[in-house]
C-alpha cells in the first residue's frame, strides 16, 4: 500500500469513527459536494486501498445527506418527483421514437 493510500485510508476512518462531527449544523450541500467528491476520487484512483477509503467516504457522507433530508422529505418529495416523471416520460418518449425510426 503506498503512503497516499494509508494516508487516504486513515482520514476516512478518522471521519467514521467520530460521531461528533455528525452533529454539526446543517452542512448537508457540503456532505453532498463531499459525497460527490469521494465517488470522483475513488473512481480516479487504482489502489484498491485508496478506493476503499474513498467508498466509505462516500458512505458516510451520504448517510449524512440523506438524515439531514429525513426531517424536509415531503418538500424534498414535492420537489423531486415531478422532476423524475418528467425525466422518464421523456426516456419513454425517445425509445418509441427509436423503436419507430428502427421499424421504418
Amino acid at each position: 500500500m503506498t503512503m497516499r493510500g494509508r494516508f487516504i485510508l486513515a482520514s476516512a476512518l478518522a471521519l467514521l469513527a467520530s460521531p461528533a462531527l455528525a452533529q454539526e449544523p446543517d452542512t448537508s450541500a457540503s456532505d453532498l459536494r463531499c459525497a460527490t467528491w469521494a465517488a470522483v476520487m475513488g473512481g480516479s484512483v487504482e489502489d484498491p486501498t485508496a478506493q476503499q477509503a474513498f467508498q466509505l467516504a462516500l458512505s458516510w457522507f451520504t448517510g449524512r445527506y440523506i438524515t439531514a433530508l429525513q426531517a424536509e422529505m415531503e418538500a424534498v418529495d414535492a420537489e423531486c418527483r415531478p422532476r423524475m416523471i418528467d425525466y422518464g416520460n421523456r426516456m419513454t418518449k425517445w425509445g418509441a421514437d427509436l423503436q419507430q425510426e428502427g421499424s421504418e
